[in-house]
């Protein structure tokens, strides 16, 4: 073989091992190590870490309920007193009264969500079709059962829930993909989040300790207070509302809050937000305040809400103008969304609220039936679009 050909054979052999390595090859695959991260410092992570480091803490609270189910079972039973059939209760509430010596990690993953963003987070686990759990609390019958513990799944901002079983090894291991209706409703689920300081709904007495929101002003969360009920008082109210449709997947309930203020005429600076009315929390809270948690039953229905957005002296200021978001409140890490209302004088205010989603309407309204600026009435104002359909009500 002469030496032209041996450098041709050998720089094919070389090639080729070339190519067969680089076909075998795979580029690893990236981790989130949400070990790194505490409560203060994951505010400030790329979105998908803060996804990971959520699920990783609510995955390990979810792997202490289904160990603890007999005893979280009964507890669940006795505090569910109007047997609900989607009943929400503070995982460390059923901590606390089931363990003796809390382990330092389920501890940490109680503590996840604390101080976030100036808010506190705290783990909630809902029970779906309960009524399941309930029966075998009561007639001690088949208290083996696996429930599916769902979880919040986010792909592009569109909310759906993963559901996860024991196994064998008595750890969750993620056994459905998407949760369906029609393929899960007739399982005992346990839906496991997070949520705010002071949500309705949320039982458990020592549900929340020492849960004071501190916002960026350092002050307090708070709602609007009322007057009394004198007849001197005039009331704005959210009397009638058709949601039509959820803007998340099941067995998720949508939660629809209200965020909004008023200003005594037309303001004469921009910036955000304006003066506080009953209806709404203060500025630097973006959840709002809940309307109520639709069920899934009630969508397309029309109900009564008889909610208070505001409330004056009847001799109120005739050119106060109002303006509000109404929207599906979502838990950290969903993003902070924002409206701007622009106002005739050139001036403007902002609005941020917390929804994976858009709103479902977003009003400038003013207190003058006669303003000269077109802007629709309070008292007797209505709206309908593709997502809600809703009116207003001026009483006492």
């Amino acid at each position: 073989m002469n030496t032209q050909k041996l450098c041709l054979l050998l720089f094919t052999a070389i090639m080729f091992a070339s190519c067969s390595n680089d076909s075998q090859y795979k580029e690893p695959t990236s981790q989130i190590d949400t070990e790194e991260f505490t409560s203060n410092t994951i505010e400030n992570a790329r979105l998908d870490q803060q996804l990971e480091y959520k699920k990783t803490h609510l995955k390990k609270l979810g792997n202490w309920l289904t160990k603890n189910l007999t005893q979280v079972r009964e507890l669940v039973n006795e505090n569910n007193i109007n047997d609900s059939d989607y009943f929400t209760i503070s995982i460390n509430y059923l901590v606390n009264n089931i363990e003796n010596t809390i382990d330092p990690q389920l501890q940490k993953s109680m503590d996840a969500f604390l101080n976030i963003e100036g808010k506190n987070w705290y783990p909630t686990v809902t029970f779906i079709n309960s009524d399941l759990s309930f029966i075998q609390a009561r007639t001690g019958e088949d208290q083996n059962d696996k429930p599916i513990i769902a979880l919040e799944k986010i792909v592009n901002e569109e909310q759906t829930y993963e559901g996860y079983e024991q196994n064998e090894l008595d750890e969750l291991e993620l056994i459905h993909e998407e949760l369906e209706e029609d393929l899960h409703s007739n399982r005992e689920i346990m839906l496991v989040d997070i949520s705010g300081c002071g949500e309705e709904g949320i039982a458990g007495p020592d549900a929340f300790v020492n849960c004071d929101d501190v916002y960026a002003d350092g002050s307090e969360g708070s709602g609007g207070t009322g007057n009394g009920n004198t007849s001197s008082t005039a009331r704005i109210r959210i009397n009638k509302m058709t949601v039509k449709h959820h803007k998340e997947g099941w067995p998720g309930r949508s939660e629809v809050n209200f965020i909004g203020f008023k200003t005594a005429g037309l303001p004469i600076t921009s910036g955000y937000c304006g003066q506080n009315i009953a209806g709404s929390l203060n500025c630097y809270n973006p959840d709002g305040k809940r309307i109520d948690r639709f069920k899934r039953s009630w969508i397309g229905d029309e109900r009564t809400m008889n909610y208070l957005v505001k409330e004056d002296p009847s001799y109120a200021n005739p050119d106060e103008y109002l303006f509000f978001t109404i929207f599906e409140q979502d838990s950290w890490p969903a993003p902070k969304k924002s409206n701007t209302y622009n106002f005739p004088n050139n001036q403007y205010r902002i609005l941020e609220y917390r929804s994976w989603q858009g709103d479902y309407d977003s009003q400038l309204l003013s207190q003058n039936y006669t303003n000269p600026y077109n802007i629709p009435f309070t008292n007797d104002f209505s709206n309908e679009n593709g997502g809600i359909k809703y009116n207003l009500t001026r009483g006492q």
